[in-house]
């Protein structure tokens, strides 16, 4: 009988153990890890980051290394997103979900009537000046039929909209696709997004022909954002982190 009971109430304690085991793993893990260098100028090599803080609740943040020689726009939060141990000495973290809610794709639209009758503007303004991106519009999902242009605006002649990207004209309720594109060439290592997509709705070019898109929230550090999904970070037997071919000291 004696037994029976011990068998009870280790069976009502194993959870409550692991549970605790599981948090103390959690707590032993998180913290603030620096990456290992020593480059003088963190800034400007192939990995430009200071540390990555593993928060107790779940979520990261990856912080670039700091620099202050250019004067250039400067984003120290490079990537957040949540982790999770996926393995005794793995964690994973991911970006997703942290990139998506972000307010960089919110547009607002302004439809107006001005300058020549017979031509199409689109204009499109981030709230930076961004350098090095390239715009593509596709119209009413025509993606055979894209619109290349650099810079803010794209002039194009009225029949040619007609003619050439409508098999049946719409009114009302027409659409454009987006693509912000990032210039990488001569870039030895790049980690941000390459590419947005936005879908803009509820054009009438029957009635304008001036469209001016805004973006409000689309700045450099929404630009500059790094995404990792499913990315797997190391533990090695010292406790430090084996990430992007480097190591992260804990302090």
């Amino acid at each position: 009988m004696k037994t029976m009971y011990s068998i009870i109430l280790f069976s009502l304690l194993l959870p409550a153990c692991l549970v605790n085991k599981n948090n103390l793993e959690i707590a032993d893990i998180s913290g603030t890890y620096f990456l290992k260098t020593n480059n003088v100028f963190q800034a400007f090599s192939e990995n430009n980051y200071s540390y990555i803080d593993l928060k107790e609740d779940g979520r990261y943040e990856l912080y670039r290394g700091e620099h202050r020689l250019l004067p250039i726009e400067y984003c120290e939060l490079a990537s957040q997103g949540k982790w999770k141990r996926k393995m005794n000495n793995i964690i994973e973290i991911d970006s997703k979900d942290s990139f998506l809610e972000k307010k960089g794709y919110q547009y607002d639209v302004v439809q107006v009537n001005k300058e020549s009758p017979d031509s199409v503007y689109f204009e499109i303004n981030l709230q930076d000046n961004i350098d090095d991106v390239t715009f593509r519009l596709y119209i009413n999902s025509k993606m055979n039929s894209p619109i290349f242009f650099n810079g803010g605006r794209v002039v194009i002649d009225k029949h040619d909209i007609l003619n050439k990207y409508f098999t049946e004209f719409k009114h009302r309720n027409n659409i454009i696709d987006i693509s912000i594109n990032a210039d990488t060439r001569g870039a030895r290592v790049y980690r941000s997004r390459t590419s947005f997509y936005i879908t803009v709705k509820d054009l009438y070019f029957s009635e304008y022909n001036y469209f001016t898109i805004n973006f409000p929230h689309f700045d450099s550090c929404f630009f500059m954002f790094e995404p990792f999904e499913n990315d797997f970070l190391l533990i090695n037997k010292k406790g430090e982190l084996n990430w992007l071919g480097e190591v992260w000291v804990k302090q």
